[in-house]
């Protein structure tokens, strides 16, 4: 029943229909009426697409995956993408990457095999438009978290290998039916959908540090503390990241809602996210970029770090001035230019990206 009630939520609430089918699978190894319930979850579903068509004409998940289907970039960039993210959210992988480490033998040969597919993989995300003229910083960022998302996907063969339970092989679907939705699935690799990675990531990690402990090579409990502090400090920046580029939108939206109340013209605005929220509150108009009906005097305001935004043809208007709001100096969540893209790929293939942070333009 409460299976049901996520999927109301969100659709990615549905996976526990298949996850636990394959855990009862794998412990009681034959099938029975115990399957039943996993029906309550479906049976939820249908009805809530079924109300979405009466109201709309149109289910919502058809759209989205129609959406999906939209996306102009390779299958291979994707993977990549989906990797560099699952990396970055899920710092700890590269954090406790030495107290998870083989023996030294193993260190050599996990670094033969994993060097040239990392290499691979990088050079796939910057193959695409814009993402080839990313900062040497944003690169080497980008090998650090490629790096992460490859061990994610170690641990999970390693926990296979070494137990293969009911439980393991439930973890191995979830990080691989995670990763396959978020990357090849979804509009476009977030943070977001990253998200549910997250327990998998920690039990893996758990586990395949008692299993070095076991072995005797762990490191001292004092010494395993380091990586924790680090993916505080990591957590704790981006969350200060994300919350003050937040607040420099909405101090540039307030900022021309001002000026509009005191302009005689229209004036229209491009953008979206929290930027279309608060302009719409204020009473401003989004600009049709399909029907351009300007008249002399007509504003356009048009946030440069935002997403669709298109270039405005030149016999229709021409540009005023540019006003730039600054946001956190040291660490991106959206940035074009340092390849961070937090919210969505398209703006890069990094979830976030320290080093020195530009304001954001807005055009008028």
């Amino acid at each position: 029943f409460m299976a049901g009630l996520s999927t109301l939520c969100k659709y990615f609430g549905l996976a526990l229909v298949p996850l636990l089918a394959v855990y009862a699978l794998a412990e009681k190894r034959r099938m029975g009426a115990w399957m039943l319930p996993l029906a309550v979850p479906i049976v939820f579903f249908a009805l809530e697409q079924t109300s979405n068509y009466a109201l709309y004409g149109r289910s919502i998940f058809a759209n989205a995956i129609d959406i999906a289907g939209m996306k102009q970039t390779t299958t291979a960039f994707r993977i990549a993408s989906g990797l560099s993210f699952a990396g970055g959210c899920m710092i700890a992988l590269v954090a406790f990457a030495y107290h998870m480490r083989p023996r030294r033998r193993g260190i050599a040969i996990a670094l033969a095999l994993s060097a040239p597919v990392i290499c691979a993989l990088v050079v796939v995300l910057r193959s695409m438009p814009g993402a080839e003229e990313l900062p040497v910083s944003s690169v080497a960022q980008l090998v650090v978290t490629v790096l992460g998302g490859v061990i994610l996907f170690a641990l999970t063969i390693d926990e296979l290998r070494s137990k293969c339970s009911p439980a393991s092989i439930v973890l191995a679907c979830w990080v691989a039916g995670t990763f396959i939705f978020a990357s090849l699935m979804n509009w476009s690799v977030t943070a977001r959908t990253m998200l549910p990675l997250a327990p998998p990531t920690a039990i893996l990690i758990v586990r395949r540090l008692e299993r070095v402990a076991n072995s005797s090579q762990g490191a001292s409990n004092r010494a395993i503390w380091l990586p924790v502090a680090a993916c505080a400090i990591v957590s704790f920046a981006v969350g200060i990241a994300d919350y003050t580029w937040a607040g420099s939108i909405r101090d540039a939206a307030r900022s021309y809602l001002r000026q509009a109340k005191a302009h005689t013209g229209d004036v229209y605005f491009q953008g979206h996210w929290g930027w279309q929220y608060y302009l719409e509150e204020g009473g401003l108009q989004a600009l049709d970029t399909n029907n351009f009906r300007f008249k002399t005097g007509d504003f356009v305001i048009s946030p440069q770090n935002n997403v669709n935004v298109e270039q405005i043809p030149g016999r229709y208007a021409y540009g005023v001035e540019t006003t730039e709001f600054p946001t956190t100096h040291w660490l991106a969540v959206m940035s074009r230019r340092d390849g961070a893209g937090f919210y969505t790929d398209v703006f890069g293939p990094l979830p976030y990206v320290f080093g020195h942070v530009p304001p954001d333009p807005y055009h008028v």
